[in-house]
């Protein structure tokens, strides 16, 4: 599934708190690779941009010069990706919904209960938006695909300085 930045913004409350901070600096895509390859660690952000290492391939030079810029000589705890994948299989629900999926169908594909995909219509058109999905993964994720579907919270960006 793709989502652009502009249209990932109008779900942007349904991520914790803390990992907005991430997706306001460098966007939803750089975010989401970032946290794909270092999600659940802390890494030292150098005070100086030239010196990209091989741990950030990951993001852009862009990407890693607003890290830069915004976290110099700090140590960021990044949280883990589970926000950004629930909000993907969220969306692709909601998308399925849209073009007429049972919930039964759903709870298939998806492996949770009917009642989360309730909860999830129900958080969802709230919003009176609908979703900004461009592409849905023909299996959808969990088991079938190995893409997690987990429903944890995340933990949050806490900057510390570095020693």
């Amino acid at each position: 599934m793709n989502i652009n930045d502009s249209d990932f913004a109008r779900y942007l409350h349904h991520l914790p708190s803390t990992a907005k901070d991430l997706v306001r600096l460098i966007g939803f895509n750089e975010t989401h690779r970032l946290l794909d390859r270092h999600g659940g660690t802390k890494r030292y952000i150098p005070k100086n941009s030239r010196t990209k290492s091989s741990i950030w391939s990951a993001i852009t030079d862009e990407a890693f010069r607003k890290l830069c810029a915004e976290y110099s000589g700090e140590t960021l705890e990044l949280p883990k990706p589970d926000s950004f994948r629930r909000i993907q299989r969220d969306l692709e629900i909601m998308h399925l919904t849209m073009r007429g999926v049972s919930r039964t169908q759903l709870v298939e594909r998806y492996g949770i209960t009917r009642r989360q995909i309730g909860n999830i219509r129900r958080r969802y058109r709230a919003t009176k938006q609908p979703p900004p999905i461009t592409k849905v993964s023909p299996c959808g994720p969990g088991p079938r695909c190995g893409r997690a579907s987990c429903s944890q919270p995340t933990n949050g960006i806490k900057k510390q300085a570095h020693s």
